[in-house]
């Protein structure tokens, strides 16, 4: 089975500059694939040596065609732009690099709106800001600021899916407790926060 060998540069950002175009990267990779290898093979190779989690980060990967004309990076997209960039590197003379950019994925929560039609607090977007989702550390000022946090919190822990149609009640919010319960009249899920000593 033929290979194909080429560099990856990733870290870095395209730069335009006088209409040429230059990719500014901190690290680079040289990698051997196979010259059959498909779009989401090569995307699972790349997310894997760059070290990212596609989960929370996308990927774009261009390079600059080999051509006495000054062109814009082409973007490897799908199977067939796969085939054309390999078939550029499987010749010494057409050999290009492969350029990697990551983006973080914005994560949208359905149904965060309050009941005045306004967007949710800031305390909302906490959720979203933090990094492992589990809401620890953060700081609710408000009930209801409270319950859409654990409805974030329950709806990416269970992989951003709302089939579940999540629905809890307060039973009890005071400064120093909080008692959550399902609505459902036998399930026996709860949530009890307290309090702790030396807490404002």
């Amino acid at each position: 089975m033929d290979k194909v060998r080429f560099v990856v540069l990733y870290d870095g950002e395209w730069i335009e500059s006088g209409g040429k175009f230059k990719y500014q990267s901190g690290k680079s990779r040289l990698i051997l694939v196979s010259r059959e290898t498909s779009y989401e093979s090569l995307e699972d190779i790349i997310y894997g040596l760059i070290k990212v989690n596609p989960n929370e980060f996308s990927i774009k990967m261009k390079y600059l065609f080999n051509s006495a004309e000054v062109l814009a990076p082409f973007e490897v997209m799908n199977d067939d732009d796969v085939e054309m960039f390999l078939c550029e590197n499987s010749v010494v003379k057409t050999r290009t690099l492969l350029c990697v950019t990551t983006k973080r994925k914005t994560r949208i929560m359905p149904n965060t709106q309050c009941h005045d039609n306004e967007r949710v607090d800031d305390d909302i977007a906490n959720v979203l800001e933090s990094d492992n989702l589990n809401g620890v550390g953060l700081i609710y000022m408000k009930e209801y600021s409270v319950q859409m946090n654990l409805r974030m919190l329950m709806y990416f822990q269970l992989g951003g899916t709302m089939k579940m149609k999540l629905k809890f009640k307060v039973n009890k919010f005071t400064k120093a407790l909080l008692v959550l319960t399902c609505r459902v009249e036998d399930c026996k899920w709860r949530v009890r926060a307290t309090k702790l000593n030396g807490c404002e």
